[in-house]
């Protein structure tokens, strides 16, 4: 919860500005990067580059010098984190951390909630991948209705949609073993490979991968969502695992951290604070996304009647390490309690 935990250092100056009815300075996300040119942040290469001066001269300059409370040492730690956590590679970004930095000063901080249904597709359901014939023998068609009545009875202020989507020639096709290098870590070879064994491929950094049938292939009827999901026009569309060369089970960011999807914006922009997470599979790609939802400092809750997953033992192994992580782990009956608190 960082960007909440973060948030809540800055309630002073809305307060402040209420109390005494002087003109609202402008904490735009425009204004903060107009700071961070001024203050030429692009110099720095990594986040972890930036001195704790640097950051006190920013908030200086965007907040003013007769408003700013300098934080404390592990207060600016948790800023500069946070940053690190919405760059790739950890790179300064003056886009991002403008982003980032207009959340945070944000004068609504009022609770704004997110529903993120993940891969409700045929292949997943009745398909090629179908979760009833995985080892936990889970039907994912049961949990359509839950959702839909879940979209039916809570107004959330933006719902997303994940879908995997896959090029034919996927890396996380079993079939696809011998067209890439595999890293010499790597215990199961190319002609020995076969669905749910882990390999390891080679590349600039390691990256083990799970091996499924081919599924979700760009533009089949595998890929679709289910027919009787009830899917909201002006909901977020996210497509996972369209590089050849990388899986993708978060709808954040692919499984080496080296691409991101436009997810994090848009929650930034709509100015989410809760996220709740369903759909398939409860140990893959609904867990990873609750953990980079966690990461990026949203409060996150995973709906579990909303979800089936692939094999019991992972499915434990996830739920034990989200609740360690402070995700919650929730029934949909639950929703309407915590979104009207």
């Amino acid at each position: 919860m960082k960007l909440l935990k973060i948030s809540g250092y800055f309630d002073y100056l809305r307060e402040g500005e209420e109390e005494s009815g002087e003109e609202e300075r402008d904490f735009s996300e425009q204004k903060c990067l107009e700071v961070l040119q001024n203050l030429q942040m692009e110099q720095y290469e990594e986040i972890a580059d930036i001195p704790m001066s640097a950051l006190d001269d920013l908030f200086l300059e965007v907040i003013g010098g007769d408003k700013y409370i300098k934080m404390d040492p592990n207060q600016e730690q948790d800023v500069l984190d946070l940053f690190e956590e919405c760059t790739v590679d950890k790179k300064v970004d003056l886009e991002m951390m403008a982003k980032v930095l207009g959340y945070l000063l944000r004068r609504d901080c009022s609770k704004k909630t997110a529903l993120l249904v993940v891969d409700v597709q045929n292949d997943f359901i009745s398909g090629s991948l179908a979760l009833k014939n995985s080892p936990a023998n889970q039907d994912g068609e049961e949990i359509v209705e839950v959702v839909n009545n879940i979209l039916e009875e809570h107004p959330f202020d933006a719902v997303v949609y994940t879908t995997d989507w896959h090029p034919e020639d996927h890396c996380s096709f079993y079939t696809n073993v011998s067209k890439y290098p595999l890293h010499e870590s790597s215990t199961v070879s190319a002609e020995e490979a076969k669905v749910l064994d882990k390999v390891v491929y080679d590349g600039d950094k390691p990256i083990e991968q799970v091996l499924w049938p081919p599924h979700c292939i760009q533009e089949s009827e595998g890929a679709e969502l289910h027919s009787e999901l009830n899917v909201k026009e002006d909901s977020i569309r996210i497509l996972k695992g369209t590089h050849p060369q990388i899986d993708s089970y978060s709808a954040f960011w692919d499984n080496g951290r080296s691409t991101q999807t436009i997810l994090f914006q848009e929650f930034i922009d709509r100015k989410i604070t809760h996220v709740f997470v369903c759909g398939l599979a409860t140990d893959f790609c609904v867990a990873y996304t609750a953990f980079d939802s966690n990461t990026h400092g949203f409060q996150t809750f995973v709906i579990e009647d909303a979800c089936r997953g692939v094999c019991d033992e992972s499915i434990e192994g996830m739920k034990t390490k989200e609740k360690r992580n402070g995700i919650k782990i929730i029934e949909s009956s639950d929703i309407k309690d915590i979104i009207e608190i």
